[in-house]
C-alpha cells in the first residue's frame, strides 16, 4: 500500500470514487467506511519512516514497457537472461545475451543447486568456455525454476536437469513490514506511512529470495494510486542474497537501486516461520508473475503478493492470518503469531543490501549471436 493518495480513504467520498471498480468487492468497500488501524494511528509520519536518499545510476529510472525484472545476470556482468512475466503479456525468450540457450548448461555444471560449485570450467553452448567462478547461480536457478513451471509461462523450453527446486532441510520464510495505518484522514499523513509488507523465503542455506509488491513513488499508478494495470510498472522488485543481505536491503531498500525501491520507506521490523520441504522452484516462479499483474489495493496488494508468494513455498496461513481476510496489511501482520511464527525481530540499523546490476547486451562475441 505504499504509494496510497490519503484522498482516496475519505469515508463515503472513497466508496463513491471505488465504485466502479470495486462492484465484486462489495464487503471489502465497507472497510472505506469504517477505516482500519495498522501498526500505529500516526497524526504524522515518523522520522524513521522517511526514504533514505540515494544517488541510482540512471538505467534504475528507466522503466521497461511491458514492465518486467529487466535483465539478470548469469555469468558476471557480461551475459544476461531476461525472466518471464505472467500478466496478458508472456516474455518467453528466456535465452541469454549471446544469443544462446546456456542456462541448463550452467544449471547443471556449475551449479550445486543456488551455490556454485568451485574450481570448475564449463564450455558455453556459444563455444566461449568460463570460468563456474563466474557464474550467479542464484540468478541461473531463478531461470531454471521458471522452465520448471514452464506451462505456467508458455516457455516452450525444456526443463533442465538440476537441483534448483529441492532443498535439503526445511526452509524459513519471511514477512517484513513498514508500520503506519490504513485509515488515512486527508492531508494528515504522509503518502510514505501507508503500512506494508514483502517477503523473503529460503532457497538454499543461506541463500534467500525476497523482494515486495512496492507500488511506490516512481510506479505507473492511476486513482490516487490505488490501481496499476496489468504488464504496467507497479513496483514490484526481487532480487537473492545472503540473509544479511536480504535483512540490509529492507533496512534501506532504496539503496538497492532496484527499479521498485526507488524513493520508498525503510521497513522495520519482521517474523520467521519454519517450512518443511518447500517448494522452491513454484514460489520462485509466483513471486516472478507479480511483474506483470499491476496492482489493485483491496484485492492484489502487497499483502496479497507476500500471502500468494508465501503460500505457494509452503507455508500455511491459520487463524486470522488465512485468507487472507484483512485488506490492511499492518493488522494481517498482527495476526502472525505463535507457535507457526516468531516474535517481531527488529531489522538491524546498518548492513549491505543487494544492489541491482543493470545489464542488456553481453560482449562476449559468439557463434549464437545474431
Amino acid at each position: 500500500m505504499e504509494n496510497i493518495d490519503p484522498k482516496l480513504f475519505q469515508p463515503r467520498q472513497s466508496v463513491e470514487r471505488w465504485f466502479p471498480y470495486a462492484l465484486c468487492f462489495s464487503a471489502l468497500v465497507l472497510l472505506f467506511v469504517t477505516p482500519v488501524a495498522g501498526l500505529s494511528s500516526y497524526t504524522a509520519c515518523p522520522s524513521f519512516l522517511t526514504p533514505k536518499s540515494q544517488s541510482c545510476p540512471a538505467a534504475a529510472l528507466a522503466t521497461p514497457n511491458p514492465y518486467s525484472a529487466g535483465f539478470i545476470p548469469i555469468i558476471g556482468n557480461d551475459i544476461c537472461v531476461q525472466p518471464p512475466t505472467n500478466g496478458s503479456l508472456v516474455i518467453s525468450d528466456t535465452k541469454a545475451t549471446d544469443g544462446c540457450d546456456e542456462i541448463c548448461i550452467l544449471a547443471e555444471t556449475c551449479c550445486d543447486g543456488w551455490q556454485a560449485k568451485p574450481n570448475t570450467n564449463v564450455k558455453l553452448a556459444s563455444g566461449n568456455t568460463v570460468a563456474c567462478s563466474l557464474v550467479n547461480c542464484a540468478n541461473v536457478c531463478r531461470m531454471a525454476c521458471d522452465r520448471d513451471t514452464k506451462a505456467t509461462y508458455g516457455d516452450t523450453l525444456a526443463p533442465c536437469s538440476s537441483s534448483c527446486s529441492s532443498i535439503t532441510s526445511n526452509g524459513k520464510a519471511y514477512v517484513f513490514v513498514r508500520p503506519g495505518v490504513c485509515d488515512l484522514p486527508a492531508g494528515t499523513v504522509n503518502v510514505a506511512c501507508p503500512t506494508h509488507v514483502g517477503f523473503g523465503f529460503e532457497v538454499s542455506s543461506d541463500v534467500f529470495i525476497f523482494g515486495s509488491l512496492e507500488n511506490g513513488p516512481k510506479s505507473a499508478s492511476t486513482a490516487y494510486g490505488s490501481t496499476v494495470l496489468d504488464n504496467y510498472d507497479n513496483g514490484f522488485w526481487m532480487t537473492n542474497g545472503t540473509e544479511a543481505m536480504m535483512l540490509a536491503t529492507f533496512t534501506n531498500p532504496w539503496a538497492s537501486c532496484f527499479h521498485g525501491t526507488l524513493e520508498v520507506s525503510p521497513y522495520v521490523e519482521y517474523k520467521t516461520t519454519t517450512v518443511e520441504s518447500p517448494s522452491v522452484c513454484v514460489a520462485v516462479s509466483e513471486a516472478e508473475s507479480y511483474y506483470g499483474k499491476g496492482y489493485f489495493v483491496v484485492a492484489n496488494n502487497c499483502l496479497n503478493a507476500v500471502y500468494n508468494i508465501l503460500q505457494a513455498y509452503g507455508v500455511q496461513f491459520t487463524g486470522a492470518a488465512a485468507g487472507p481476510t484483512d485488506w490492511c496489511p499492518g493488522t494481517w501482520y498482527d495476526h502472525l503469531a505463535a507457535p507457526d511464527w516468531s516474535e517481531p525481530q527488529a531489522l538491524p540499523t546498518s548492513g549491505t543490501p543487494a544492489k541491482a546490476t543493470f545489464c542488456s547486451k553481453t560482449s562476449i562475441l559468439s557463434a549464437c549471436s545474431g
